[in-house]
């Protein structure tokens, strides 16, 4: 396993993550807005 194979598609992958989740927290967020 070789960490500089693996570490650049796993920081494009938590780096997708974060996205999704950062739209998710902000539709929320917009969600208790009055």
């Amino acid at each position: 396993m070789n960490l500089l194979a693996v570490g650049p598609s796993l920081l494009f992958l938590i780096s997708n993550l974060v996205q999704v989740r950062g739209t998710d927290i902000f539709f929320s967020f917009l969600s208790y807005l009055p």
